[in-house]
């Protein structure tokens, strides 16, 4: 017999960033519509979407 204790759902929402931080969603998506797609891991595709981030960020004059 399984022994099941039910825990809290926790649920976290966005919080804005403190003074003089910025932060990036760096969530992944695929749109089929475009007739392009590629084959990569969650971590790669996150870590691409933060250097897309980072380069958006330094042209807008952020440091």
């Amino acid at each position: 017999m399984l022994n099941i204790v039910p825990t809290p759902a926790h649920v976290l929402t966005w919080e804005k960033p403190s003074a003089n931080w910025l932060k990036f969603n760096v969530d992944g998506a695929i749109f089929m519509t475009e007739g392009k797609f590629g084959i990569v891991t969650a971590t790669e595709c996150e870590a691409i979407a933060m250097k897309h981030a980072l380069a958006l960020a330094l042209s807008n004059g952020f440091e």
